[in-house]
C-alpha cells in the first residue's frame, strides 16, 4: 500500500504523543483478484457407476489424488480420495498403493494396508516432508465398508437421511490431543487453528514422517448395510466440506436424480467454488441405486 510522510497534528502535540502513523494514500485502488482459466477447469472422470470431478481452485498446485477400481477383488468396487500437504507426493503414492495393499476387506486387513502404505512412503521419502489424508469406501454386495485418516469425508445420502460415515482426525479434537500428549507430543493453536507441534492441523495421516510418533496412520473403520433408500455416496476432500455442509450436499444430490454421477460431482464442486472454497477439491459420487443411474433399483 502506498503511504505518505508523517504529518503531526496539533492534537498529538497537545498530548505529547510520538506516533509514527502514516497517511493512507487515498488514490490507492484495490486490486481485483485475478482468476486463471485452470482454476475453474475441471478434471472429469465418467463411468456408469461413479463420477469424479477435480478442481485445482485458487491453490497454486493440485495436491489431491483419487483412485477408483471396479471389480475390486472380482466382487466389489473400491474408491478413495487423498488430500496431500507439503506437495503431492504423498497423495499420489497413497492413491497408487493403499487399495492395492488390501488383501482382504475386513477391519484388520484395512488397518494393515494403511500401516503398510504409511511405512512404505515414509521409508522412501528421505526428506520426511509431506503427508496425505485418505478416505476409502468399498462396496461389496450390499455391504459398505469405509476407512479414513485426516479430514477427507465420506457421506452417504439416502432419500430422507444424510450420514457422515467417516471421522475427522483433527488436532482440535480433545481425544486426539490426549493421545498426542500421552505420546510425548503437544498441540497448540496457530492463529485460530490447533496444530500438532504447531505444524499440522490433522492428527492422523499417511506420511508426515517427522511427526510420525504423534500423527499416526491408524484409520477409523466402519461398515454399514446398504438399503433400498440409499441414493449415493459422496467421497471428497475438505475443499468441498469446508464450504458445504452435509445437508447442502444432500439437497444437490437429491435434486439430480436424473443425472449421471459425474454430473452430480461437477455440480457439487462448482457450488463449492461459488461458495468461496479456496482449496483443491476432489469429489467422487457413487450411484448406490443400480450402479447405473439414480433411477434404477438394486
Amino acid at each position: 500500500m502506498a503511504v505518505s510522510a508523517l504529518k503531526v497534528t496539533p492534537t498529538w502535540r497537545k498530548f505529547n504523543l510520538d506516533l509514527d502513523i502514516p497517511d493512507i494514500d487515498t488514490e490507492y485502488r484495490r486490486k481485483k483478484m485475478k482468476f486463471s482459466y485452470d482454476q475453474w477447469e475441471d478434471t472429469i472422470v465418467q463411468s456408469n457407476r461413479y463420477g469424479v470431478c477435480m478442481k485445482k481452485g485458487l491453490r497454486p498446485y493440485m495436491e489431491d489424488a483419487y483412485r477408483a477400481i471396479e471389480n475390486f477383488h472380482g466382487k466389489s468396487d473400491a474408491f478413495g480420495v487423498f488430500d496431500g500437504h507439503s506437495g503431492n507426493s504423498a497423495s499420489k503414492f497413497a492413491s497408487q498403493k493403499l487399495l492395492d495393499s488390501l488383501e482382504k476387506t475386513d477391519e484388520e486387513s484395512i488397518k494393515k494396508a494403511f500401516e503398510a502404505t504409511d511405512k512404505a512412503y515414509c521409508s522412501l521419502n528421505t526428506s520426511q516432508e509431506g503427508g496425505s489424508t485418505a478416505a476409502i469406501a468399498i462396496i461389496e454386495d450390499n455391504l459398505l465398508k469405509v476407512a479414513n485418516v485426516g479430514d477427507s469425508k465420506i457421506l452417504l445420502i439416502s432419500e430422507e437421511e444424510t450420514e457422515i460415515l467417516s471421522r475427522d482426525h483433527l488436532a482440535s479434537d480433545l481425544s486426539e490431543q490426549t493421545r498426542i500428549e500421552q505420546a510425548g507430543g503437544y498441540v497448540f493453536p496457530v492463529g485460530k487453528v490447533f496444530r500438532v507441534h504447531g505444524q499440522l492441523a490433522i492428527s492422523r495421516s499417511l506420511g508426515d514422517a517427522k511427526l510420525k510418533e504423534f500423527v499416526i496412520s491408524e484409520p477409523y473403520v466402519a461398515e454399514r448395510q446398504i438399503n433400498k433408500n440409499d441414493l449415493a455416496l459422496v467421497i471428497a476432500t475438505d475443499g468441498l466440506f469446508d464450504v458445504l455442509n452435509k445437508e447442502e450436499i444432500a439437497k444437490i444430490v437429491r435434486s439430480a436424480e436424473n443425472l449421471k454421477p459425474f454430473q452430480v460431482a461437477e455440480m457439487l464442486v462448482q457450488e463449492a467454488m461459488i461458495k468461496g472454497s479456496r482449496d483443491n477439491i476432489t469429489c467422487i459420487v457413487v450411484s448406490i441405486r443400480g450402479y447405473g443411474s439414480f433411477n434404477n433399483c438394486i
